[in-house]
């Protein structure tokens, strides 16, 4: 952590230092709502690249006395771009220096706020954006709307109108998912316990209990993600956000796996306490911290359209 407080007096450097100690512990140590659900990597540099392991084969010992196989495992590699992302607030009183060094504070809190919303929504940018790989990040990774997108008209046994999130579709989701045999034993990420994460906004989980195909267990545990009871239901966790993004009356939703989006964190986030010369020397209270984030496998994400009005 780069931390300045120069000019400040030795009471004002306790608290100065006090404010310093809570941002950097929770930008560090609190995940925003989606980094918790991803791979987090420390990157210092402005570019660095992560492996991505193929899959391998073996074969049959069938040669008595044979030589020790030594069967390839491929590689290939994506690119994570680190961006600069800032914070700044003026002090306006000298005196109120003593609520910095509260954690709860309302410009702790604020400061963490915003920092979290923005890792939340480059997640978000990052399921669909071009990925970097090769050797030297030259080479463009499109995501796969072919085969990796569920329309908003979607309907099991062919087109209907257009809805919003049905357990058709989130059924067409698994499939997906199992044709790229990308399945929910899929334990790569210990912390995300394996489960597929469908990410929505509120109205989705409305659409589900307004589902005239769903059973009265299904509607039972819809209304148990509603009331904040549970967050999985068949074999998903739900997770809620309002980032989302919305074209006209389509919302766009993801599911994806923990090990599909990977984000690259500056471990050493910048914070200045400082009187600031140039605003009649009141206390400037400024942040910066550089992440990026790509997507690392196309097979493991899926998108999905979902009306909303």
């Amino acid at each position: 952590m780069a931390v300045t407080q120069e000019g400040l007096s030795s009471l004002e450097n306790l608290y100065a230092k006090a404010y310093s100690g809570s941002i950097d512990l929770g930008l560090q140590q609190k995940n925003s709502r989606l980094g918790a659900t991803i791979q987090v990597e420390a990157q210092v540099p402005k570019m660095a690249f992560y492996d991505r392991i193929e899959t391998t084969e073996g074969q049959e010992d069938n040669i008595r006395g044979g030589d020790t196989p030594h069967n390839t495992v491929g590689t290939t590699r994506r690119m994570v771009t680190a961006r600069h992302y800032e914070w700044g607030h003026l002090l306006e009183d000298r005196d109120k220096m003593n609520m910095l060094a509260d954690p709860q504070s309302a410009t702790v809190q604020a400061a963490l706020a915003w920092f979290n919303r923005n890792k939340d929504q480059k997640i978000i940018d990052a399921f669909e954006a071009t990925s970097y790989g090769g050797e030297d990040g030259d080479q463009t990774v499109a995501f796969d709307t072919s085969n990796q997108s569920i329309a908003v008209d979607y309907q099991e046994g062919g087109s209907g109108s257009n809805s919003g999130l049905t357990l058709g579709k989130l059924r067409q989701a698994k499939k997906l998912f199992a044709l790229q045999e990308v399945g929910l034993d899929d334990n790569s990420t210990d912390n995300n316990n394996g489960l597929i994460k469908c990410l929505v906004s509120p109205e989705q989980i409305q659409n589900l209990l307004a589902d005239s195909t769903a059973t009265s267990q299904d509607y039972a545990a819809v209304k148990a993600l509603v009331n904040g009871e549970f967050n999985t239901f068949m074999g998903f966790q739900f997770i809620q956000t309002n980032q989302l993004p919305k074209s006209g009356n389509n919302r766009t939703c993801y599911f994806y796996t923990p090990d599909s989006m990977l984000m690259g964190r500056n471990p050493n986030p910048q914070i200045s306490i400082a009187p600031n010369p140039q605003k009649k020397f009141k206390i400037q209270i400024y942040i910066k911290a550089s992440f990026g984030v790509t997507r690392m496998y196309e097979e493991k994400v899926i998108r999905c359209y979902c009306l909303e009005d």
